[in-house]
């Protein structure tokens, strides 16, 4: 599959994304796929820079192969990281992990609904993962625009840097306070997210 393919995708998947979440500048590069082994694995990762500019590297057997339904789930994964990008690479924490696992699952079904891949589409058994995805879906179900309120009453602020008082803070104002039922959610998605 050739790195135009995902040029060629990328402004597809932030459309949805930007229409779906209501989630906008959304900045990223280039795409090319990472020599970098971890294990025995070649993961796919983001490069910040001090311009905000995100550079996405892809696995290399997502690049060179031609699956294309796993091309499209990781290259949707790491456009969340694109959102608010910091000025240099600080980790990411279980929010921004789960939000980018939940939203590479949701793009996915939607660009290869009534496929066979597209239905049969489910979190991978990663278990830090599944488990950040299995968090995210939660927060959704008690406020799905949550982290869109707290990004943008606070321009400044990326993912990574959310804390619960910024949790508090849009519960309090756009659903009538926050629970005590929440905090132990609330803690366990702030935590830095560990690979």
């Amino acid at each position: 599959m050739s790195i135009q393919f995902y040029i060629d995708e990328v402004p597809d998947i932030v459309i949805y994304l930007e229409t779906r979440l209501n989630f906008c500048n959304v900045n990223y590069k280039c795409l090319t796929y990472t020599p970098i082994i971890v294990g025995k694995e070649c993961v796919p990762y983001t490069n910040y820079n001090e311009q905000g500019i995100v550079t996405i590297y892809l696995s290399k057997d997502i690049c060179i192969g031609d699956r294309v339904g796993d091309a499209v789930l990781q290259i949707s994964h790491e456009i969340i990281h694109c959102i608010r990008p910091p000025k240099a690479y600080a980790g990411t924490n279980v929010l921004e992990e789960g939000l980018a696992t939940w939203f590479a699952y949701e793009y996915t079904r939607h660009r290869f609904a009534g496929t066979n891949y597209g239905n049969n589409l489910k979190p991978s058994d990663k278990s830090n993962y599944l488990c950040a995805f299995d968090l995210y879906e939660k927060l959704i179900e008690v406020f799905p625009d949550c982290v869109k309120h707290i990004l943008h009453d606070n321009p400044n602020l990326v993912i990574k840097d959310i804390k619960s008082k910024h949790f508090e803070e849009v519960f309090n104002k756009h659903r009538g306070g926050f629970k005590d039922e929440y905090k132990a959610m609330i803690n366990a998605l702030i935590l830095d997210f560990i690979y």
